[in-house]
């Protein structure tokens, strides 16, 4: 466990300048030659946050040049979890070709600061709200997905981060209090359905949607490790096949239906060419995992209202409304999809 207070000494410049100095050869080897002229610090989580603090390091050497390096730190000491999956999988081949992790840099227990090299390029998720997205991008990251989940002799056994049944009834308390005009739409009876999981497991991702996803050219780089463990291959696809069609009180992308159904089905119809499935139960049984997915996005959104709800201001309030709204209606959506499914097998 870290010390609240120590968190935010990444945002401190004497300290980071002292640590960036003592360790430069081990963080920058092509540098050796090279000295630190300036250290440009800018704090990227939001200011109420106070069990979690990221940070942007601009590091400038006395030849012009400069690397763009990311921090993060949690009380919980969570960070060195992703730095040590981070380094697993920079080790085991996503260090060159076509499908990437960045470069990590070090886990500094002091004060659980986690830094890595930033990803360069463009997020897939702004890909798609430029309607630049193609059929490819589904067919490239099946074939990264895949290559994640076909992972060997990994050492680790932690699972997956993905909630369960405790979490789902703390959303629908919360969701009592705060909106009690939603509660009879929240699929309480229901949720035994979604609990079991007990399709083929793997390494998983566990938050493989398309704002983790930085396109560089013809490379994809995968970023954000939080959550990674063993659990369900399912939960991961049904994470990107929700991208594409979130409430657009949450994501206001504009996409045509049927652009949703052809970038699903490229998708999912490349992996399970690569793992041998049947396509058409796959996407029957999907159904179970895109609610799961959804109903992980209400616990989130519903934990951020019940957070805030005494400082909210009406409008902010009635935002939070429309998306728990709109998330409800996808998870009964997807629930009924999947019910039908099992009802006629």
């Amino acid at each position: 466990m870290v010390m609240k207070a120590d968190i935010f000494k990444i945002l401190e410049k004497e300290y980071i300048q002292k640590l960036f100095e003592e360790k430069k050869n081990f963080y920058f080897p092509s540098f050796k030659n090279k000295k630190i002229s300036k250290i440009e610090i800018e704090r990227t989580s939001p200011d109420w946050a106070q069990r979690t603090c990221l940070a942007r390091y601009k590091i400038f050497f006395s030849d012009g040049s400069f690397k763009i390096i990311r921090g993060t730190t949690k009380v919980d000491g969570s960070k060195k979890w992703s730095y040590k999956i981070m380094k697993h999988l920079y080790e085991s081949g996503f260090s060159k070709g076509r499908f990437l992790v960045p470069r990590p840099l070090d886990y500094v227990e002091e004060t659980g600061l986690f830094i890595y090299e930033e990803a360069q390029g463009e997020p897939l998720s702004l890909i798609l709200e430029k309607n630049q997205y193609s059929p490819k991008f589904s067919q490239e990251i099946a074939k990264f997905l895949f290559k994640i989940h076909s992972l060997k002799n990994i050492k680790f056994k932690k699972k997956a981060l993905i909630f369960d049944l405790e979490d789902y009834l703390k959303t629908y308390k919360r969701i009592k209090k705060i909106f009690p005009r939603l509660v009879n739409f929240f699929p309480l009876k229901k949720i035994h359905l979604i609990q079991r999981l007990e399709e083929e497991s793997s390494f998983i991702h566990a938050d493989f949607y398309t704002g983790n996803l930085i396109i560089q050219e013809n490379k994809i780089i995968l970023i954000d490790f939080d959550k990674m463990g063993f659990g369900p291959i399912l939960y991961d696809l049904a994470s990107f096949c929700s991208c594409f069609e979130f409430p657009k009180s949450i994501w206001p992308v504009s996409l045509a239906k049927e652009d949703i159904k052809k970038y699903q089905h490229v998708f999912l119809k490349s992996y399970t060419e690569m793992v041998g499935w049947n396509l058409l139960k796959l996407k029957y049984i999907l159904n179970k995992y895109l609610a799961k997915v959804f109903l992980n996005a209400l616990n989130y959104y519903t934990g951020l209202a019940h957070e805030g709800w005494p400082v909210l201001r009406k409008e902010e309030k009635k935002a939070y409304f429309i998306r728990i709204r709109g998330l409800l209606e996808k998870i009964n959506q997807y629930l009924k999809k999947y019910e039908s499914f099992i009802h006629r097998f």
